[in-house]
């Protein structure tokens, strides 16, 4: 008790911009405590567009044993991945309890809704569905995901969330990041749509 009491008297001393900092940093503090506050605050970083590279790399051709990785859709049915080639491929490897993943997501969606058919969006989890369809309708989110029914090639895989992978119509994968971006960007637009 103490402790709180001669806090608030060094706290009532100090100036207007000093208070500010203080009230600043512990709401800051508790903020970093919660995953929505955690995923509010990332989501601000990300609007900065400080994070992330939209640079196509030289194209991979990936064969035809990678792009036959099965899925399983969130109607329990079997896809094969090369269903999704012939268009550009927006693949990304996301999950419910990550942050970063949940931040980015709005500018996914909206980049997904911008482009229509113009490509596939492809989102891998290897959580329940159950799991899976209740945090999308919590949050209001309209994608197609999709489950593992095996691990896919090392090309195709990454242990890091959030992962994306572009792959180009012809089946060349032309970028692969790691880590969180704003994906609703003109960048990005040229990137997924090879322009």
């Amino acid at each position: 008790m103490n402790f709180l009491k001669k806090y608030w008297e060094r706290f009532k001393g100090k100036s207007i911009w000093g208070k500010s900092s203080d009230v600043f940093f512990l709401v800051f503090l508790i903020m970093m405590l919660t995953s929505d506050g955690r995923i509010f605050f990332q989501r601000m970083v990300l609007s900065t567009g400080f994070f992330g590279s939209y640079k196509a790399s030289e194209p991979v051709p990936l064969s035809i044993d990678e792009l036959h990785w099965q899925l399983i859709d969130d109607q329990g049915k079997e896809v094969r991945f090369s269903s999704f080639i012939g268009k550009p491929v927006f693949l990304n490897f996301w999950a419910t309890w990550c942050p970063p993943c949940n931040a980015e997501m709005p500018g996914i969606i909206d980049l997904k809704n911008e482009l229509g058919d113009q490509a596939n969006f492809v989102f891998v989890t290897t959580e329940s569905p159950e799991k899976v369809m209740a945090h999308l309708a919590a949050n209001g989110w309209d994608i197609p995901v999709y489950f593992y029914q095996y691990i896919p090639s090392e090309a195709l895989s990454s242990e890091a969330l959030p992962t994306t992978i572009i792959i180009n119509a012809k089946g060349e994968m032309v970028h692969k990041s790691k880590g969180m971006r704003q994906w609703n960007t003109n960048s990005a637009r040229e990137l997924l749509l090879g322009q």
